[in-house]
């Protein structure tokens, strides 16, 4: 009965395939002509290379495909061209923030509490950025600020780092930021503030 359902439609040859012990019908129109997959008595129907279909529950593992659809692969390159910049919209706030800020003060305001030898510190630019990340994405852990740093292409282009580029240690922020006194906190703020309603990103109402 299954073999004369399907003739009625494509002319098919019943053959016996001996070796995955199950049944088989050949045709001898062309394979586009054929359709891939069908329902046929609730089972599915699939045609290979040679144009054999064959019931897919009488076969141990049948991989039924689709020609046109779409299947994303991901494979990891060695070397990429990427540049950090490219990435970040113009209108992103971060980007509009780093065109803004010129911290560049901090070099001679903080230089007074470092030493003159041993291990090089913390860029205070960068210092100073993070803990103003802190604040906008409100949050107040040292390490969750780096953990989130790390995964926004925005921040990191706003922080000056690549994406390669490992940012500081949670802890660096913590030794850092006892490092300096109160009064150097508010300097940054009360500066970092009026640059930014200079430029037309801050507005209020008194």
């Amino acid at each position: 009965m299954l073999s004369r359902r399907i003739s009625k439609s494509i002319p098919f040859r019943r053959t016996r395939n001996c070796e995955t012990r199950s049944r088989s019908w050949r045709t001898t129109e062309p394979r586009p002509a054929i359709c891939t997959l069908c329902l046929l008595h609730n089972s599915p129907l699939f045609v290979n290379k040679s144009n054999n279909i064959f019931l897919s529950n009488q076969l141990p593992f049948i991989n039924l495909y689709i020609k046109m659809q779409g299947k994303k692969v991901y494979s990891e390159k060695l070397f990429s061209n990427f540049q950090l910049s490219e990435r970040v919209p113009r209108n992103n706030f971060y980007r509009r923030l780093k065109e803004v800020l010129n911290l560049s003060f901090l070099y001679k305001t903080t230089g007074v509490y470092y030493g003159n030898c041993g291990q090089k510190s913390i860029d205070p630019v960068v210092f100073f950025k993070l803990c103003m990340v802190g604040y906008l994405e409100n949050i107040i852990s040292d390490r969750k600020i780096i953990e989130h740093c790390s995964m926004r292409l925005d921040i990191l282009f706003f922080l000056g780092f690549d994406i390669d580029e490992d940012l500081p240690w949670h802890s660096t922020l913590s030794r850092t930021r006892q490092l300096f006194p109160e009064s150097l906190f508010e300097c940054v703020f009360e500066k970092v503030l009026g640059m930014c309603i200079e430029k037309g990103m801050v507005a209020g109402h008194r």
